[in-house]
């Protein structure tokens, strides 16, 4: 691209911005161009069907642009979010964006969340659940042991369509565990030689080991998982699994599928603030 052709796409979009409010973004073919929003994307309405949106499945405050064609004409863009917000954008081609990821939070949303979960949760709200829980004793309502070691699952827990499960570690030896991973799979209990097994992996939609990095359990420490809320067959199993990273302690704590429905509400859902999103599609 020419000096000239530069300067006068950069002309274009601050005369946009200056005289219209408009917001100049650029997409490309190949590449995937990110809005961040407070809220989530409740309606999109876009000047040319040659520019693609897509609300993120994972992350509702997410919108993913890219051009349908190459060479695509410059065109505009209205995203309407939940908070009431209408954002307005001129939209122009570029094989190379200058930007790719266009972050339009309030100073006060960057510093604690990250996205807006599919479940209507923050991860300041996951946070919030996290560290209640972890203050509680709780009941037991299975442990395992192990290499001078155990894992309780404390409880098992109901709330905005996930269900959440309260786990907690303890090493009573003098060595530290630092966790590899949490391995969470659906199994069929073995009823036989010769019957064949099936398990299926699930992955959480929050893991609060994965805020602590490197997670190191030295005593006592508390572990929260939270997943789409689901139901599983009496003839299966759950199997928590937690692995050792630089060594070969692991401990095994299996639930049965009935016990899921004896799952009970989230104690503390009265410290969350919560909003109403909207459907995320348009």
């Amino acid at each position: 691209m020419s000096v000239k052709k530069l300067f006068l796409g950069w002309a274009f979009c601050l005369y946009g911005l200056l005289c219209f409010g408009q917001q100049p973004l650029e997409v490309a073919w190949n590449k995937t161009t990110f809005l961040v929003f407070d809220a989530p994307v409740k309606s999109v309405d876009r000047g040319s069907v040659h520019l693609l949106s897509q609300v993120d499945e994972a992350g509702l405050n997410m919108l993913k642009l890219k051009a349908g064609k190459r060479e695509m004409e410059a065109t505009n863009l209205h995203v309407l979010t939940a908070d009431g917000q209408l954002h307005d954008f001129t939209v122009s081609f570029s094989e190379n964006p200058l930007t790719l990821t266009h972050d339009f939070r309030s100073k006060n949303s960057k510093e604690t969340d990250k996205a807006l979960f599919a479940s209507g949760l923050s991860s300041k709200d996951y946070q919030k659940i996290y560290q209640s829980l972890s203050e509680t004793e709780g009941t037991k309502i299975k442990q395992v042991e192990g290499y001078q070691m155990s894992m309780a699952l404390k409880g098992i827990y109901f709330y905005e369509d996930q269900l959440f499960f309260d786990l907690r570690l303890e090493n009573k030896s003098l060595i530290p565990f630092e966790l590899d991973q949490v391995e969470v799979l659906i199994a069929d209990k073995k009823s036989g030689k010769r019957s064949s097994s099936r398990a299926v992996a699930i992955v959480p939609d929050f893991n609060s080991a994965n805020s602590q990095k490197p997670f190191i359990l030295e005593a006592n420490q508390s572990l929260l998982l939270a997943f789409p809320v689901f139901t599983i067959a009496e003839n299966k199993i759950l199997k928590f699994t937690v692995s050792e990273r630089k060594g070969d302690r692991q401990l095994q704590l299996k639930i049965p599928g009935k016990r899921l429905l004896k799952a009970a509400d989230l104690p503390i859902s009265n410290l969350l603030t919560t909003t109403t999103y909207g459907s995320g599609e348009f």
